[in-house]
Order: structure tokens, then C-alpha cells, then sequence
């Protein structure tokens, strides 16, 4: 009797939230056409080396190539390389937390609602940081790693505690 009801109650957990999935899962697919929040105006009163051209290079292959040819074409050797990918990062993102879509995850989205102060929904990923426009500091710098890494640069990192 016990068991039985236990079964009963956990099968009906498992598919109140198989239906709950579900609903983000489709709900996404619909909203996916209407918004995007990958590529922000860039708002008044901010003063940022910002390039729209650079902006709209919206994914991570993209993006590589472009720094590649231009230093190439620039000659750009050394320690220069990571001045002007630097300087490549500057133009791509304004200062804007970048979040990723929580839509077909719910378990993220009640985690973030339940703590936001942990972010749980800030991009971390460098391919879901090219798409976008904007980032933080913590995430220009990931796409700094990840644009500078495919060049042999002897580097140092220093953490200071």
C-alpha cells in the first residue's frame, strides 16, 4: 500500500516536470525569432572604444579568422599580438553583464531566481560570448584567453590574493 502510493506520487513528479520541460522547450523554439538579446544598443553615457563592425561578428570562428587576417595583414608579431587582440576585445564589447537563455532549463531558472546573487545565468561559454555585444570584465577576458591561445605566446598569469 505504502509503495504503491509512493510509485503513484513519483511517476506523477516525473511527468509534471517531463510536461514542464517540455513547455520551456517549445516555448523557447517559438520566442527564438521574436527576441535576441545577443546584440544590445549601446547605451547612452557610456564612453567605450566600441566598433559596430567588429560588434556584429557574432560567432567564435568568425571572429577568429577576422583577428588572424588582420594580423596578418598588420605584420602584428611578439608582444603586440595580444595588445591589439586586446584592443580587438575593446571594440567587440561595451561593460554589460551577457546572459545566457534559461528558457529550456528550468532547473537553472529556479536556481537563479531562487539565488541570483550566485549568477548562475551569466555566459561563460567564449561561443556563447561571441554572439554577443556586451560582457563584463570576467567575460571579455575569457574571450582574451580564448582568442589569444591559438597564438605561441610565452605569458605569465599572476593571482593575486
Amino acid at each position: 500500500m505504502i509503495y504503491d502510493s509512493l510509485f503513484k506520487s513519483i511517476f506523477a513528479m516525473g511527468i509534471f516536470f517531463l510536461m514542464l520541460t517540455m513547455y520551456f522547450n517549445i516555448t523557447k523554439q517559438l520566442s527564438d525569432d521574436k527576441v535576441s538579446t545577443n546584440f544590445l544598443p549601446l547605451l547612452e553615457g557610456q564612453t567605450e572604444i566600441y566598433d559596430e563592425k567588429i560588434a556584429r561578428i557574432d560567432n567564435l570562428k568568425e571572429l577568429k579568422e577576422f583577428v588572424n587576417s588582420e594580423i596578418l595583414q598588420n605584420n602584428i608579431e611578439g608582444i603586440d599580438i595580444p595588445i591589439y587582440i586586446d584592443d580587438i576585445i575593446r571594440k567587440k564589447y561595451f561593460h554589460h553583464t551577457s546572459y545566457i537563455s534559461v528558457e529550456s532549463n528550468w532547473i537553472l531558472k529556479v536556481f537563479d531566481y531562487l539565488f541570483p546573487e550566485f549568477l548562475f545565468t551569466t555566459a561563460m561559454n567564449p561561443k556563447d560570448l561571441a554572439k554577443k555585444n556586451h560582457g563584463i570584465c570576467s567575460q571579455q577576458a575569457i574571450m582574451f584567453q580564448e582568442l589569444v591561445k591559438d597564438h605561441e605566446l610565452n605569458m605569465l598569469l599572476l593571482d593575486l590574493v
